[in-house]
């Protein structure tokens, strides 16, 4: 069986959306409106994915410092290394790199908003063993308990996996940030 061998296929947006008015028999020139309101449908879809947990796009790895008592790390806080593309976080760890040759990974649990919720003091300084994400549109990681003054400064890191949010269609000629046979299918 000979098969081409190559993945690049990914067509720009405006064969996308020529594409899906072919498939419902709308043939014919498209005026300015619908061409946008094609392109705002194509964005509202990938919105409703990122909503559903389907994954189509990449799971990419971040490291923002950690800072003492600092309970909540989010892109407002951090612009230069907490990222602004977060749909959800994955798995999390703390990372302490005090030894350069053997850097210590410590794994940190995932819960849920009502464990987060029900925690006492959620500013109790000691070494992080928990993460919540608070998922909103620019979405945040709150660590328990928060770095204390023996676990933060420069040789210590949050470490995470986090699955990033498909981008916007934006211009016509783009490409589409996602598997194509998803919006074919």
């Amino acid at each position: 069986m000979t098969t081409s061998g190559t993945i690049t296929f990914n067509p720009p947006i405006d064969d996308i959306i020529e594409e899906a008015y072919e498939r419902t028999n709308i043939r014919g020139t498209r005026s300015g409106y619908q061409l946008k309101s094609a392109r705002r449908s194509l964005n509202i879809l990938f919105s409703e994915w990122a909503n559903r947990g389907v994954h189509l796009w990449e799971i990419k790895e971040a490291t923002v410092p950690l800072v003492q008592g600092q309970a909540v790390y989010d892109f407002a806080k951090d612009n230069t290394n907490f990222p602004n593309d977060i749909s959800d976080v994955l798995e999390a760890w703390v990372r302490n790199n005090s030894t350069a040759t053997a850097p210590a990974d410590v794994s940190l649990t995932k819960i849920d908003r009502s464990a987060y919720a029900a925690l006492p003091n959620k500013l109790t300084q000691g070494t992080p063993s928990q993460y919540y994400v608070q998922r909103l549109v620019a979405p945040s990681i709150s660590l328990y308990a928060t770095p204390s003054a023996s676990f933060s400064g420069a040789n210590f890191q949050l470490k995470f996996y986090y699955m990033a949010r498909i981008q916007d269609a934006g211009a016509y000629t783009n490409t589409a940030d996602v598997v194509i046979d998803s919006i074919l299918a």
